[in-house]
């Protein structure tokens, strides 16, 4: 057989994760501060004739989304490459655009996504009988205790903003955007958005032209298996013949 088959299945391999990818963005082009994935169809080293994809992770778009003013204090939204620090359930740390918070049930600050958004020593946690909670646009919660005065206010906690490198995160299993290795450091001179929320950085019109081009590249590929079945067939009976 004709080993260019293998370098034509390699490209559907690549083609099929690369949709998955764009399916996945499509799906969460409404959801607040989402950041694409990247595919990466990248080669292989080898033979120029029959160069191999690579459908390994290619990353994430860390570009800002839009940014859309709620008028509520505990949103945010962070700016440039700015991430919000956040843990899930069990304390594992990770890293997110989504600026949708709130207190849940014990107090703890959560995002949209029910994420503990993390201060300068865990999840930050609301004493009870506050009000006017409000963040600073370097991420200082401030309140003001239940019937004090308008001027009358208490610093907190402090957001943990951090700016990773470019693609330097990768998405996990449940979603969460993390840093291989260790944790990454507070950016003391990262800076948010008070009462705004980010977009989904998603553009579904792109996506969706990506995959009509990739679906009209994967009719090529079959198009290539099939020509390679015909060579081999003809390769065949060529050495069947009488001599």
């Amino acid at each position: 057989m004709d080993r260019f088959i293998h370098t034509t299945l390699s490209g559907l391999q690549g083609l099929l994760a690369a949709q998955r990818v764009a399916a996945g963005n499509i799906a969460n082009a409404s959801t607040p501060g989402f950041s694409r994935d990247l595919d990466l169809l990248t080669t292989r080293p080898g033979d120029r004739a029959r160069i191999q994809t690579d459908d390994s992770d290619g990353g994430i778009d860390s570009t800002a989304g839009p940014v859309v003013h709620t008028g509520n204090p505990l949103d945010i939204a962070p700016l440039g490459n700015a991430m919000l620090a956040v843990a899930d359930a069990q304390g594992s740390e990770s890293y997110t655009k989504r600026g949708d918070l709130r207190p849940d049930s014990t107090g703890r600050l959560v995002t949209g996504d029910g994420r503990y958004a993390l201060g300068s020593s865990g999840p930050v946690q609301l004493p009870p009988g506050i009000s006017d909670v409000t963040v600073s646009n370097d991420g200082t919660l401030s309140f003001r205790p239940a019937g004090g005065s308008v001027s009358d206010r208490t610093t907190l906690d402090r957001l943990k903003l951090v700016t990773p490198a470019p693609r330097a995160l990768r998405r996990g299993g449940d979603g969460a955007l993390l840093s291989p290795g260790a944790s990454l450091p507070a950016d003391m001179s990262a800076r948010l958005a008070p009462g705004h929320i980010l977009g989904s950085n998603v553009n579904a019109v792109g996506e969706m032209v990506g995959i009509l081009e990739r679906a009209r590249a994967f009719e090529v590929q079959v198009k290539l298996l099939a020509a390679a079945r015909e060579l081999d067939s003809g390769g065949a009976s060529l050495m069947r013949l009488d001599r």
